[in-house]
């Protein structure tokens, strides 16, 4: 126990010393509040999103926006020409691409047109609540009987197909000289009206009365409106045109 005690004041007063030497030849420590604190250059990011792999074309960084080139779209959001009207993925910007490391320029940054959402492939529309007004992402098409009961496989997916119970009719936007009217109504919904004195362009669900109307002329069960669903002829999104000029 003595040797032990020993070894271990003649270490210690080893390490004592040591330190006594060093802070007389390097001077006392400064106190951490007074050292010089390093902070990282406020310069932004210039890729301002992720690259992934589905960058066409692969390892390329051409059609990847830079934030002033962003900046420049929102400022000016109908910056854009189709080559094909009718077709969303031919949209171009028309703002000027960064400066190219070549000799050729940059090619055009390839966008979506800013009255096309690309989740749901329609029309931008808004949600039609008062005071909430927000992204519509319902799509047009049938709605079907959410009650009913139908054969499921092993992973209780349906095997068949639910009775319909009503639709949501996307109404024709409004014409405009020289362009052709974009969506087109099928018979049985001109014949019931559904979209008469809606706004161009919104969604408006179908729920007729009448057996005639619902079972024969639109395939729907039931001969009286379904409770489950809006009332016929209401708007659930309105289009958002008029929001994006």
């Amino acid at each position: 126990m003595r040797t032990t005690l020993r070894s271990w004041c003649r270490k210690s007063a080893s390490a004592l010393a040591s330190t006594a030497l060093t802070m007389l030849a390097c001077g006392p420590i400064p106190p951490v509040a007074a050292q010089e604190v390093l902070t990282t250059p406020p310069t932004p990011m210039e890729l301002p999103l992720e690259v992934e792999i589905e960058v066409s074309p692969a390892g390329s960084l051409k059609q990847v926006a830079l934030w002033k080139e962003l900046v420049e779209l929102l400022e000016e959001p109908g910056a854009f020409q189709c080559e094909d009207e009718d077709n969303p993925s031919t949209c171009v910007a028309t703002t000027e691409r960064r400066p190219s490391f070549r000799a050729e320029e940059m090619p055009p940054l390839n966008i979506w047109p800013p009255n096309y959402n690309f989740l749901t492939a329609q029309p931008m529309r808004l949600r039609n609540l008062p005071g909430a007004e927000e992204v519509s992402l319902d799509q047009p098409g049938p709605l079907f009987d959410p009650d009913e009961d139908v054969a499921t496989d092993d992973f209780s997916t349906p095997t068949e197909v639910r009775s319909m119970i009503g639709e949501l009719v996307a109404c024709p936007t409004a014409p405009v000289p020289g362009d052709p009217t974009l969506i087109t109504l099928r018979k049985q919904f001109h014949q019931r009206n559904t979209c008469l004195g809606r706004p161009a362009g919104s969604l408006v669900v179908s729920n007729p009365n009448g057996a005639a109307s619902r079972i024969f002329l639109l395939g729907y069960t039931g001969s009286v409106p379904d409770p489950r669903i809006p009332p016929h002829r209401t708007v659930v999104a309105v289009s958002a045109e008029d929001e994006l000029e």
